[in-house]
């Protein structure tokens, strides 16, 4: 005969509060360990179908089974049927262990936020140590920073106004010089604008016609180098003033380069009335650059002893130097002589305004 538990009331998880049959062990729903049910020690119990004295039931006995009704003598006794719920407790010593496990994890992350402390700060203290060697110091790279984020959040416009001068240079209807030399320069106006070419390692200018001179002023203008490898250079020459050698003996030179750097320099006469070049600017990249191919839009303010050079929108330098005022301004192509023979540029839109 099967055991039945239909008089017996449902059992609930400790942990869960999950309804459970009568004797289950574990918790079907959050795996919580419940001691097996003990039927309770039932004095006067008698098999069922038996005509034997009551007998007793060793609590043994009656946690490996039983064959016959377990709650028949209880209820004839009056006593109660609920069965006994034990809950297992987590011994001491696994709480301690789990623990020990916890704080070991600690530990580890600990340590692993150390490491990466330690060797970040070993990376700064060797990279500190070799920009010292190589004579960088923290007021140079205050002001590389300084002037990376000026040239990022600057950004300039058109003026508005009437122009001093102005030629979209589809055609030559100023006037421009358009001498050539075949194999050694060239200069051409067309519908892609006006285009120098230098073909033996030589800086070819072109003088704006008219022979105006410019003291205080904002010139735009687009260029790109449009032929020649990357080292090669073209721009903007102004406020220049002849000598009996040259037509540009002195001046102030913003040259970009087809890979995206520029520099600038300061023509200077020596006594003998020959001219040189120096820098005022070195050779420095800058991501507002286009590279060789490509359209930049220059734009140049002079004022007073203020110069600024920016191009596609950004400032990409600014300086001051008083030594010219004023004189003429040109546009030019360098055929550097580190580079492969021949440069082209080519300019378009060009205008000149007011300060």
């Amino acid at each position: 005969m099967s055991v039945s538990y239909q008089n017996q009331p449902y059992q609930f998880c400790p942990r869960c509060r999950a309804a459970l049959p009568p004797q289950t062990g574990i918790c079907y729903n959050c795996g919580y360990a419940i001691a097996p049910v003990v039927p309770p020690y039932m004095p006067g119990a008698v098999r069922a179908g038996s005509n034997q004295q009551p007998w007793m039931t060793p609590p043994a006995q009656a946690q490996r089974g039983w064959a016959g009704d377990p709650t028949a003598g209880n209820r004839q006794a009056g006593i109660s049927n609920q069965p006994t719920r034990v809950e297992i407790a987590v011994p001491a010593d696994a709480q301690a262990a789990r623990r020990r496990q916890e704080e070991r994890a600690g530990d580890r992350k600990r340590a692993a936020r150390l490491y990466f402390v330690v060797t970040l700060l070993a990376v700064l203290v060797l990279a500190l140590a070799g920009l010292h060697g190589a004579g960088v110091t923290p007021t140079m790279l205050a002001k590389l920073f300084a002037h990376n984020s000026s040239s990022q959040q600057t950004t300039y416009s058109v003026p508005k106004g009437n122009p001093l001068f102005a030629d979209p240079l589809v055609n030559d209807a100023s006037g421009w010089n358009l001498q050539s030399a075949p194999g050694t320069y060239s200069v051409s106006v067309g519908n892609s604008g006006l285009t120098l070419e230098s073909d033996q390692h030589k800086l070819l200018w072109e003088l704006l016609p008219g022979e105006r001179s410019y003291g205080d002023f904002t010139l735009v203008i687009n260029a790109a180098l449009t032929k020649g490898d990357q080292n090669n250079g073209y721009g903007v020459y102004i406020r220049g003033t002849a000598n009996a050698r040259s037509d540009l003996a002195t001046y102030y030179r913003f040259e970009l380069y087809g890979d995206g750097s520029y520099a600038i320099f300061k023509g200077m006469v020596n006594a003998d009335g020959v001219s040189s070049a120096t820098k005022l600017v070195g050779y420095t990249l800058n991501a507002a650059i286009q590279k060789v191919g490509k359209v930049n839009h220059i734009m140049i303010v002079a004022k007073g002893a203020s110069l600024s050079l920016i191009v596609n929108g950004q400032l990409i330098r600014q300086l001051t130097d008083a030594s010219y005022r004023a004189g003429s301004i040109a546009l030019f192509v360098s055929n550097l002589p580190q580079a492969s023979a021949g440069a082209q540029a080519q300019f378009s839109h060009l205008a000149i305004y007011p300060a």
